[in-house]
């Protein structure tokens, strides 16, 4: 965002005699010494490398992600299959009619309901455990597949299939903590 004032950049701004009064020279100033620092600020950064910043196994935390992105893609598309074969119209979320319908779509939703908690917890444990995070994030995403496949059958009691997921929530929960008493000790 580049913002002109009379006539000059922030970058570029006159000697003091160009100004018609004390306020605007001092605003002048106030306004270099912003951009100054905002500038400075932001080189430190641009000069930074991002891989110098993370841990030396985060590529395998990175392939989690896009893993877990592929389960939910999955999810979502059976959803719309399930949809189309049931006839349960949009924006309806559960059918009244349909309960293989509702089994397929409660699998999608139940999932989405926790991935932002697990997408939190992979992250923080990750930064200072990046092999274990990417483990029981692996074990974690592939207990959804599980999870909604026993779902798929029309019996709910089946989606304790992906009940072993619970190892990798609860393994970068329990990371996240050590990784927060880490931080206080």
């Amino acid at each position: 965002m580049s913002s002109v004032w009379n006539g000059y950049s922030p970058d570029q701004l006159p000697p003091s005699g160009k100004f018609h009064n004390m306020a605007s020279l001092k605003a002048a100033q106030s306004l270099r010494i912003t951009v100054s620092a905002t500038k400075s600020h932001f080189s430190c950064w641009s000069n930074m490398e991002i891989l110098e910043i993370l841990p030396a196994n985060f590529a395998y935390v990175i392939f989690t992600y896009l893993y877990s992105w592929v389960m939910l893609c999955y999810l979502g598309v059976q959803v719309g299959a399930a949809r189309k074969k049931y006839d349960v119209k949009y924006p309806t979320m559960y059918s009244d009619k349909e309960q293989v319908f509702n089994c397929i779509q409660r699998a999608h939703q139940n999932t989405l309901e926790v991935y932002p908690q697990w997408l939190v917890f992979q992250t923080i444990a990750a930064l200072v455990y990046p092999l274990a995070a990417a483990v029981l994030g692996a074990i974690w995403v592939t207990s959804r597949f599980s999870y909604a496949w026993g779902y798929y059958t029309g019996d709910p009691s089946k989606r304790m299939n992906g009940a072993y997921g619970y190892i990798g929530y609860l393994g970068v929960i329990i990371l996240s903590i050590a990784v927060a008493l880490q931080l206080l000790f």
